[in-house]
């Protein structure tokens, strides 16, 4: 396999500030799972990441790097939070201040990870409507 999206591999751990974990749909359990959409667009793969958001997966090498596109769903009103990205507990990556109606793309070098952890923070005005959204996340060899 020369890349695999991350919804569909095993996760060490995932837990969300509201809801639970969920894959390929955004949260709202009790509104029968909504599909994802950020920006308008709408996207196949992805995971539910209401902050505080954690996602951990074991690479255990053979990976190259790891692509992804990131926002708030478009139905979030005043949310706002930051995607982080670590290897190993290093940072590689920090967003700006995600607010609806923006998406983010990201590309980095993941093949000295052994585990890669996506966490999604409030951006420090309270975590209500922080419907964070990693989208089309792939892992490629």
């Amino acid at each position: 396999v020369k890349s695999v999206p991350l919804a569909d591999v095993h996760l060490e751990t995932q837990s969300v500030g509201w809801d639970q974990p969920m894959r390929n749909r955004s949260g709202l359990v009790a509104h029968n799972n909504v599909l994802l959409e950020v920006k308008g667009s709408f996207f196949e793969s992805g995971l539910w990441a209401h902050a505080p958001a954690r996602h951990v997966v074991r690479l255990d090498g053979g990976w190259k790097e790891f692509t992804t596109q990131f926002g708030i769903r478009d139905e979030s009103g005043l949310g706002s939070v930051v995607f982080v990205v670590c290897g190993d507990g290093k940072e590689l990556f920090r967003s700006e201040t995600m607010t609806v109606g923006k998406i983010g793309e990201l590309t980095i070098p993941v093949a000295d990870c052994t585990e890669l952890e996506l966490v999604v923070e409030d951006a420090g005005n309270g975590k209500n409507s922080d419907w964070g959204l990693w989208l089309n996340q792939q892992l490629s060899r």
